[in-house]
């Protein structure tokens, strides 16, 4: 899919660009364990001279040039924000004990991640919450999602489950 898109938009690229904003190469040359390492654009590392803002704002000017150009830019970045900004669900920390697999899942909208347990990795539809931190809560709006598990450690039979959670 990114392959896709990144093709798609390299196609409404005009072919007619006019040259990048030149950068200057300032060479350093450092030592490290006996070999010499040499660094044209060492100078840009250092965000707070004056020239280094002014080629960045030159560079972002050039880019944002062309990018305005893009036909139906519009539609693009409606369609990116989209992707970009869906509820996805992940299953991290997975320990599998007792033939059954644990699972730390993250699942917005929900503030934290939350402990579940499932028969299988093929079947997460049987998973089932063993922790949510948003459970203890105790209901006032700012401590919402202040509560959050720190780590687990299922039993070798996978009948009980140890539980880290800190506050704030």
């Amino acid at each position: 899919m990114r392959s896709t898109l990144a093709a798609s938009l390299l196609v409404l690229v005009p072919t007619t660009l006019a040259a990048p904003p030149e950068t200057p190469v300032r060479g350093v040359t450092d030592t490290y364990h006996g070999v010499e390492v040499h660094d044209p654009y060492r100078w840009l590392e250092d965000w707070s001279d004056p020239e280094v803002q002014a080629w960045s704002e030159s560079q972002n000017d050039y880019a944002r040039a062309h990018l305005d150009k893009l036909p139906h830019r519009d539609q693009i970045r409606a369609r990116l924000t989209e992707l970009l900004s869906a509820p996805v669900t992940r299953w991290n920390d997975l320990h599998e004990a007792g033939g059954q697999l644990f699972a730390i899942i993250t699942r917005p909208p929900k503030q934290q991640p939350f402990l579940a347990v499932m028969d299988s990795a093929d079947a997460p539809e049987t998973a089932r919450t063993l922790v949510d931190p948003e459970r203890f809560d105790d209901g006032q709006s700012e401590s919402k999602g202040s509560y959050s598990i720190d780590w687990y450690v299922p039993s070798p039979d996978g009948s009980l489950v140890a539980v880290s959670m800190s506050r704030g």
